[in-house]
């Protein structure tokens, strides 16, 4: 099963896991194993989440020190 959003596979495993109470033998199992391979695939996708905000703050940072020390510059070069 393809998700779309992190919110997609939060919702699918509320979904399963109601499920999961009424499941036996096979079902069960096969409710499990679809539950830990989309929490993976949840956190996969929160991990690069969370490697994608970093870099931006890590480039706004930069930008945000280039225009600081412009200031600074320009501040030094008026008096």
């Amino acid at each position: 099963m393809d998700f779309k959003t992190k919110f997609d596979i939060i919702q699918d495993a509320i979904i399963r896991l109601n499920d999961l109470a009424d499941a036996r033998g096979v079902d069960k199992c096969v409710t499990i194993i679809n539950l830990v391979q989309n929490l993976n695939e949840l956190n996969r996708m929160l991990h690069e989440e969370d490697a994608t905000h970093d870099a931006a703050i890590t480039s706004l940072t930069k930008e945000l020190d280039k225009y600081k020390e412009a200031d600074e510059n320009a501040v030094a070069d008026t008096e």
